[in-house]
């Protein structure tokens, strides 16, 4: 079972400083709500959906922070019991 401990969370995501099970895509420069950052897609090992982006480069050091971060979008996750 992967496990991901979350460093913060938020109502539509979760920001990971640890990733499992995860395909990253290639690096491009972004215009989020905080400013331009280098990020990169990342998608489920298994299924390919695009769950989310990892921050590769944030250029406004008051968001240096993010860099080597993780953050997944939580409607795009599901829950799968550990049983399995």
């Amino acid at each position: 079972m992967a496990v991901v401990i979350a460093k913060l969370t938020y109502p539509m995501a979760m920001h990971l400083s640890q990733e499992v099970n995860i395909i990253a895509g290639a690096a491009e420069e972004r215009s989020m709500t905080t400013g331009v950052h280098v990020v990169q897609n990342i998608s489920c090992c298994q299924c390919k959906v695009v769950l989310g982006w990892a921050y590769v480069k944030a250029y406004d050091e008051e968001n240096k922070y993010k860099e080597g971060k993780f953050i997944l979008e939580k409607k795009l996750l599901v829950e799968i019991p550990s049983s399995l």
